[in-house]
Formats: structure tokens, C-alpha cells, sequence
């Protein structure tokens, strides 16, 4: 029986290149790894894609093929993409297919430094005071935004691979802070036992006070690990203990060793 895909929903301005380290741990383990590019990354001029978009495009065009494929799937969402890729997730489970005779299936959720917002609500409801974060400039005229400085964006990160990371930057729609965030399938029973979170203690964009908070508000049970030294993306620079994490989450929800 083959490994699941691992979905890998980027963080807001970053695109897949962004986790070629973390792919590439992953494709070492025999693991297949998805990561598309959302509406709202680097939008069209003239739109403002919503969350509700990025969801439906990450549903159609990245889970819905590997399901129909009969394929299992972990969605793991970073930052921004916890909004989006759990919600893509939803209805779509193992067992949910199971019952309506379907192969395939989400066989659980992994968030990375991510947000979990409650459906129905915006991205800036966690957010003090309703505010964009710190650190991020809005352009009004294109409706987008950008780090406003990326000396130390990276935390952890080699002055090069930084720099590198920096230039691969793009701007992202700002209507995703606005517009509704979709019910996730983390509050769902069909993920019990099956949503895990990894938390970035040393994380200075979205702290571990933070995470917590929001891990402690949404009422369900959590796998979680804990990265001590880890700021905002572990992808880049812990992507081995990651990709562990992951395996051995798959080994527990497949059945599938090795």
C-alpha cells in the first residue's frame, strides 16, 4: 500500500519553492508532495480573491485528484494555509468516503505554525485589535501586501538562504484577512485521533502564547510537537524533525510502515 500524498498548503506570500527543503525530507521518506499556488497568491490585477476561493481551487485542482485517484491524503497547512487546507479537507475523510463507497480519503490534518480560525470568522479575528500583523505593509492601490522588512524574517535561516527566500517573495491579496474563513474539518469527529500541530516556540510572527490560545479555544484534542528553537518557519529550517513527525502520524493513521 502506497504512502499518503502530503498536501503542503503554503503560508500567505510564499509559493512551493519555499519548501523544497521539506519536500525533498518528504520525497527521501517515499512520500509524494503536492504544493499549488492559491488564487489569492500574486493575485490577477483587477481581483481580490477570498479564503472561500483558495479553498475551492485547493479542493479542486490538488485533493479532490488524489482522492479520485484513490489515493489517501494528509493536509498540512502552514500559517495562512491552516485556514485553507482544512477546510478544503472538509467532508472528504476516510471514513466519510468510506461510507459513500468511495476510495481514498483524508487520513488526518497537520497545522505548522498555523492559524485556526473558527469558521464563519476572518483571519483578523485572532489578530489584537482587528489589524493586519505587525510587520506586514498593505498596498491599497493593488489590494495586496508584503513584509515591510525581511532582515530577520527568517529566523534561523542562513544570511543566503534568507536572502534567497526573500527574493521568492510575492504579494498576496488582502481580502484574505477580510472575507470569512470556511469551516475546517479539524472540528469535525472524523478527525479525532487525526489533527496534529506542530508549534514554533521561538516563533516572533505568530508566538507560542498565541498558538496555544488559539489551540486551547477551538475545543478539540491536538497532537502536538513542540520545536524549541524554531521560529515562524520550520519548514526551512527543521524540515528532517518535521518530516518525522509526519511519518510517524501516517504510520499511526495508514497502517503503513517503512
Amino acid at each position: 500500500m502506497a504512502k499518503p500524498t502530503i498536501i503542503i498548503v503554503s503560508a500567505a506570500m510564499h509559493s512551493s519553492a519555499h519548501y523544497d527543503a521539506l519536500t525533498h525530507a518528504f520525497n527521501s521518506m517515499g512520500y509524494s508532495v503536492v504544493c499549488d499556488r492559491l488564487p489569492s497568491l500574486d493575485p490577477e490585477e483587477g481581483t481580490s480573491p477570498t479564503v472561500a476561493e483558495d479553498v475551492e481551487h485547493l479542493r479542486r485542482t490538488s485533493v479532490l485528484p488524489e482522492l479520485e485517484r484513490g489515493r489517501e491524503v494528509i493536509v498540512m497547512g502552514h500559517s495562512y494555509g491552516g485556514c485553507v487546507g482544512p477546510a478544503a479537507a472538509k467532508g472528504l475523510s476516510s471514513s466519510e468516503r468510506l461510507a459513500d463507497g468511495k476510495k481514498g480519503g483524508v487520513v488526518g490534518i497537520v497545522n505548522m505554525s498555523a492559524a485556526i480560525v473558527a469558521g464563519g470568522t476572518s483571519l483578523l479575528s485572532i489578530f489584537p485589535g482587528g489589524k493586519i500583523p505587525a510587520g506586514l505593509v498593505a498596498n491599497k492601490a493593488s489590494g495586496t501586501f508584503m513584509v515591510e522588512n525581511t532582515k530577520g524574517y527568517y529566523k534561523g535561516v542562513s544570511p543566503a538562504a534568507s536572502d534567497e527566500a526573500a527574493s521568492r517573495l510575492r504579494p498576496h491579496a488582502l481580502s484574505i484577512f477580510k472575507t470569512p474563513v470556511p469551516a475546517g474539518a479539524w472540528a469535525d469527529a472524523a478527525f479525532d485521533g487525526r489533527r496534529a500541530y506542530i508549534k514554533t516556540m521561538a516563533d516572533e510572527a505568530v508566538g507560542p502564547e498565541a498558538q496555544q490560545a488559539m489551540l486551547a479555544a477551538r475545543g478539540v484534542a491536538w497532537r502536538v510537537l513542540e520545536l524549541a528553537d524554531a521560529g515562524h518557519f520550520p519548514n526551512m529550517t527543521h524540515g528532517d524533525q518535521v518530516a518525522r513527525f509526519v511519518d510517524e502520524l501516517a504510520m499511526e493513521w495508514t497502517g503503513v510502515k517503512g
